[in-house]
Order: C-alpha cells, then sequence, then structure tokens
C-alpha cells in the first residue's frame, strides 16, 4: 500500500529567518499605515456653544508706551570709522626723561660711626633687633652737640643665614639715629660666597664619581663687622 499521508517539509533555519524578517516588515508597515483618529469628548461637544464664532483680528502693532517716552534719550549715532590712535598721536618722537635720582650725600652731613662690638651673622638675632654703634668724631646735630664716641642706635633690617651650596649669610641694618634724631643710611654686609667653586665641584663629581651630591652640604660664611670698620651715614 501507498503510503497517501504526505510528508512535512522542514524548514532550513535561513529560510525561517528570512520569512521572520518579511512578516516584521510587513507589520511595520501595517501599523505606519495606521491613521490617527481624534478623541471626541461627548462632554466637552455638549457644553460648547453652538452659536461662538470666532472673529478674525487683523494683526496690529503694539506700541511700548515707554519705549516711545524714551526715544529722545536713546540716539542711535551714525557710522563712524574708527582710526588707530597711532594715527590720532603726533609723529615726533621724544627723547626718555631720565629720573634724577635724590643723592643724600649732596645734601647732608656726613657722620662717621662703627660699631661698639663685633656682630656676626652666628648669633642669635632676630630681624628687628637693635645693635649699638658710636661717632667716630663730634657731630652738631640741628644746634645740639654730641661728642665723639656717642651712641649710635641702628636696626637689624635683613638677616639671611648661609645656606648650602655656598650661598653666603647676608644683613642689612639701618633706621639709624641719635640721641632720638634719625640718621640716613643702610650698612649690607655679605659672608664669604663659595658658590663659585662648590657648583663646578659638584658637577665634576656628580658625572665622574658620583659624589657631587655631597657638596651640597658647603654652606657659605658668616656675614660680619667689626669695629675697626668705619660706616658713614648722614643727617
Amino acid at each position: 500500500m501507498k503510503n497517501s499521508s504526505k510528508r512535512l517539509k522542514v524548514i532550513q533555519p535561513e529560510k525561517f529567518i528570512i520569512c521572520k524578517k518579511i512578516l516584521t516588515l510587513v507589520l511595520l508597515i501595517n501599523i505606519q499605515a495606521c491613521y490617527s483618529a481624534a478623541v471626541i469628548d461627548d462632554f466637552v461637544e455638549n457644553s460648547l456653544d453652538k452659536n461662538l464664532q470666532i472673529k478674525p483680528y487683523a494683526p496690529s502693532i503694539i506700541n511700548d508706551e515707554f519705549a516711545e517716552s524714551n526715544k529722545k534719550y536713546s540716539r542711535i549715532k551714525p557710522y563712524e570709522k574708527l582710526k588707530p590712535v597711532d594715527e590720532e598721536l603726533p609723529k615726533t618722537v621724544n627723547k626718555p626723561v631720565r629720573r634724577k635720582e635724590f643723592i643724600l650725600e649732596e645734601n647732608r652731613t656726613p657722620v662717621q660711626i662703627c660699631i661698639k662690638e663685633i656682630y656676626s651673622s652666628k648669633k642669635k638675632l632676630e630681624e628687628g633687633s637693635y645693635l649699638e654703634f658710636k661717632t667716630i668724631s663730634d657731630v652738631n646735630y640741628k644746634g645740639k652737640f654730641y661728642p665723639a664716641g656717642t651712641p649710635v642706635r641702628a636696626r637689624l633690617e635683613t638677616l639671611s643665614p648661609r645656606g648650602t651650596w655656598g650661598t653666603p649669610a647676608e644683613i642689612v641694618i639701618g633706621n639709624f639715629s641719635i640721641g632720638g634724631k634719625p640718621l640716613y643710611g643702610e650698612i649690607t654686609r655679605n659672608g664669604t660666597n663659595r658658590i663659585l667653586w662648590v657648583r663646578p665641584l659638584a658637577i665634576a663629581g656628580g658625572i665622574f664619581f658620583g659624589t657631587g651630591i655631597f657638596f651640597m652640604f658647603i654652606k657659605g660664611g658668616h656675614a660680619k663687622i667689626k669695629p675697626d670698620e668705619i660706616f658713614t651715614v648722614y643727617y
């Protein structure tokens, strides 16, 4: 007997995927083809006035009263071509004016002084501390006589301690006064500067022997002021 039943065909996976894509495309086309209908609200439709008519209005310009009243204060200037500043300036070249420095020595009387005892940056003094000087010769200041050896007070303005790599210490002394009256001048002293030979040795030692870092600990000299040094201030 012949088998009258039909055999089912097995769809290959590739054909199944193609069929699925075609079906998806058809569904999307149907969704896009659907029209959107307006939703009608019966209550709103019944409550509207059937005789209501919307009157057309012609467009008109709205005048701003505030802007109209302030027109006279806002004037638009006509366009003007701007000129560079260099075109307006004169073409003459002026020589630079050199500032004349005020030289104390020409207008004031010199006073020679020296420190009473040796001072060095080794001492534990802070900036603002006072030091004692004395006059070398007699001084007649504003009608008052000051004999030789009269104390002169001064202040330590700047104290820079010595540092590594041969950096020297520095002291600056100023604010001199005698008998409560000011004197004008300043004293600056520096220690021995060892930078000039410490730095080259450090570079050479670092290149050839790898010991350049040890020269970092060499410090500069202390700043000193000795009693046998004579300084000049003015009044």
